[in-house]
């Protein structure tokens, strides 16, 4: 999907795409939400484990089973700068979480404000609807 220019995951299904992203918590409100918003009738779609890189959640979503009229939820993970606005990119969540922001991955950002950008790029991205779970802290 992503590296054969595919177009974008969302034409494959008409469901709510949501982007969760953090330093911390995301995998937990994955499952969560996808098991609140799982219906018989629309089905949920979550990227497995901790399948949040870009390469992950490609082929997460190119082996899945996207929903046709369902949820589909997918974790973004930042481990690089601008690797959330690429997921978005071909994405394209209409909901977009930001469980927390700390001061985890310095080690690939360097310093607290380029940590930041990445991490609430799904919040500031193309989600039409946007979530942050609490204050920004560091931790």
């Amino acid at each position: 999907l992503h590296e054969s220019g595919g177009g974008t995951a969302r034409g494959r299904g008409t469901g709510w795409w949501w982007g969760v992203t953090g330093s911390y918590g995301k995998t937990t409100t994955k499952v969560l939400l996808a098991q609140l918003l799982n219906e018989p009738d629309k089905p949920s779609f979550a990227t497995p484990e901790s399948y949040n890189t870009t390469l992950g959640v490609c082929r997460a979503i190119n082996e899945g089973s996207l929903p046709e009229r369902g949820v589909a939820i997918v974790e973004m993970g930042a481990y690089r700068p601008g690797e959330i606005a690429e997921i978005c990119s071909f994405s394209r969540p209409r909901v977009g979480i930001v469980t927390a922001v700390g001061l985890m991955h310095l080690e690939r950002f360097g310093s607290r404000p380029a940590d930041r950008p990445g991490q609430v790029g799904a919040a500031g991205g193309p989600a039409e609807r946007r979530i942050r779970g609490g204050p920004v802290q560091d931790r």
